[in-house]
This record gives structure tokens, C-alpha cells and sequence, in this order.
């Protein structure tokens, strides 16, 4: 019977571990909160088992009826990031430095800067290509795919090795200061500019053109303009904005479940559009428009190191500490 057993356990082992890495790599929000855990309780060994690991599975060979895909990772920016978090965790690069790991890093690399037709330096993100399997918006060029883009990039810079990683770190900055330059000109939002574009011209197509990528005024949804406060705004670099518009919205963004990655939520014609009429995806689920409170930590980390302000920290915090109560160990571990 034991026999038995652990012959069950070889066969099914290889599948768990399989979409186990396919489960935590594709949710980011889990894969990196797992990985703190460890890293944090002093289990680096984890860590540094599971990723190569995880990177064996993934390439294996995939196809769809008669046609055979090309090699890559599912949520291929976390396997730099999770490295890195590794690396500063425990000064060891040897990690990073493995010919397998290296090979991987460089494979990434070369799909995600690849030349093509583009003409910005966002990373251009194909239809469904989010972990809820379904459209959701997410086609184009999304922010927080750029965001991980560019976090990739950067934690990359570190990890190749300077022998043969040379062209590719050279590729690797000229690409961050021009997506850096794009970001910040063309993603920024607050009221002021709000109110450009709303009186923007269109079909301008010299060089002095000021609506370079022809945005109709239209386009705006009508609820935009009276939820962005009027010192608030919406991008990494400018903090302070962000705080604005969190503390002048908090009920919408935070409420009594801390905090909205999305507002508001897609529902009725929006949402069978969107999603495909996916019923994992209805309003107020988690990737339309739901909850995530660990998110809650980085807001008051943010108020208290970047900006100095104690009460959006502490409202953070105390909606955490009431989630971690309420859900037990779980949420405090998120």
C-alpha cells in the first residue's frame, strides 16, 4: 500500500509542481507576496529551488493544433524581479549567474525587445494576456504591464552577467530612457490635463503638432472629469498627486476593504464587451474593480517615506490590521 502510494505521489508530482509555477507565476500579486514570505522568514533556499524550476517547466514545448509555439514564460517579468528580490536578500548571485537561469533571462530579453513595427517604446500587450484568461481591457499599452516592463528592466541590468550580458544591458538603457520619457509625457493624468485634451485638435499631422497620437475629446467618459479631484492625478513620479486623489476619493478607491487597483468596476454592456461575458470577471471581483488589501501596506509605506503624511498611513494601516483580524493568518501575510 505505501508502495502504491508513492508511486502515486512520483507520477502526480510533476503536475502540481506544473501548474502550481503556473498559478503563482501568473498571479503577480500572490507569486510576490509567497516569495517576501520566504525570503523574509529565512528560507532563501525556496527561493532558489523553485525558480529554475519553475523556468524548466515553462519551456517546454507548447502547441495549438498543428502549430508549435514559439519559447517563453508565462508573467516573464516576475522571473527577473523574483531574482533580484533574491539576490539582495542574500548577496548571492550565483542564482542569476546559472547557465540555465542566464539562457532564460536572455531569452526573455530577446522576445520583449525585440524590433517590430511599433513605433513607442511601451511594450505592446496582446488581447487576454492578463491572468484572468479574458479580454478585461487589457490590449494595448496598459500601464501597469509598463510598469512591470520597466521594473524587469531594471532588475535585469543587475543580473546579467558582464561577460556575455554586454549588448544586451546596452539595449536595456537606451530602452528604459525612452520608455521613461514616454511614461511620464504621455500617461501623466490630472484635471489640467484633462482639460488639454478635452480641447484638443485633431487629424494634426506636422511636426508642431500637439495631439501627436490624434486622441478624439470624445474618448473621455464624462464620469472622469467629475472624479479627479483638482490637485489630484494619477503616475508613479508625481506621489504627492497620487495621495490627493486617494485621500479626496477614499471612500470609491479604499473604503471599508482597502484598496481598488481598478475604478470603477465594468458591469452590464461593459463587462459582456470586455470580458467576453466572463463570470469570473463580474463587478467588484478581484480583477474588475475589486479589493486587494496588501495593497494597503505600499500606500502607507508611500505617505510615510516619500510624502510625510501620518494620517493616510495610519487609515491604511488600521484597515489592514482589521482585514488580518477579520481573515486571519492569511491576510496577515498579504
Amino acid at each position: 500500500m505505501d508502495q502504491d502510494k508513492n508511486m502515486i505521489i512520483i507520477l502526480v508530482l510533476p503536475f502540481i509542481l506544473f501548474y502550481v509555477s503556473k498559478i503563482v507565476f501568473k498571479n503577480n500579486y500572490f507569486c510576490i507576496k509567497f516569495i517576501k514570505v520566504w525570503l523574509t522568514e529565512g528560507k532563501p533556499e525556496i527561493v532558489k529551488n523553485f525558480l529554475p524550476r519553475t523556468l524548466d517547466l515553462q519551456l517546454s514545448v507548447k502547441g495549438i493544433d498543428r502549430f508549435t509555439l514559439e519559447q517563453g514564460l508565462s508573467a516573464s517579468f516576475n522571473f527577473f524581479i523574483l531574482q533580484h528580490a533574491y539576490t539582495r536578500a542574500t548577496g548571492d548571485y550565483s542564482l542569476s549567474h546559472r547557465l540555465e537561469c542566464h539562457n532564460g533571462m536572455k531569452l526573455i530579453l530577446s522576445v520583449c525587445l525585440v524590433e517590430g513595427f511599433g513605433t513607442f517604446p511601451t511594450l505592446l500587450c496582446a488581447d487576454g494576456c492578463c491572468v484572468t484568461d479574458r479580454r478585461m481591457g487589457v490590449s494595448g499599452y496598459p500601464m501597469e504591464i509598463q510598469a512591470l516592463f520597466f521594473m524587469a528592466l531594471r532588475c535585469a541590468v543587475h543580473l546579467l552577467r558582464e561577460d556575455d550580458g554586454k549588448e544586451f544591458s546596452m539595449r536595456i538603457e537606451k530602452r528604459l530612457q525612452a520608455l521613461t520619457y514616454h511614461m511620464r509625457s504621455y500617461f501623466w493624468l490630472d484635471f489640467q490635463q484633462l482639460n488639454n485634451i478635452y480641447r484638443y485638435k485633431t487629424e494634426e499631422y506636422s511636426h508642431t503638432a500637439v495631439n501627436k497620437f490624434n486622441v478624439m475629446p470624445n474618448s473621455i467618459p464624462d464620469w472622469v472629469f467629475d472624479f479627479m479631484p483638482m490637485k489630484g492625478g494619477y503616475f508613479v513620479a508625481n506621489s504627492m498627486a497620487i495621495l490627493d486623489l486617494i485621500e479626496d476619493r477614499w471612500e470609491e478607491l479604499v473604503g471599508k476593504m482597502p484598496l481598488k487597483l481598478s475604478y470603477p468596476a465594468l458591469d452590464i454592456h461593459g463587462w459582456s464587451i470586455e470580458t467576453g461575458s466572463d463570470p469570473k470577471n463580474t463587478r467588484w471581483s478581484s480583477q474588475n474593480g475589486g479589493s486587494w488589501p496588501g495593497e494597503s501596506i505600499v500606500v502607507a509605506y508611500c505617505s510615510l517615506h516619500q510624502t510625510g503624511w501620518p494620517e493616510i498611513a495610519r487609515k491604511a494601516i488600521e484597515l489592514a490590521e482589521h482585514a488580518a483580524d477579520v481573515q486571519g493568518r492569511l491576510a496577515r501575510i498579504l
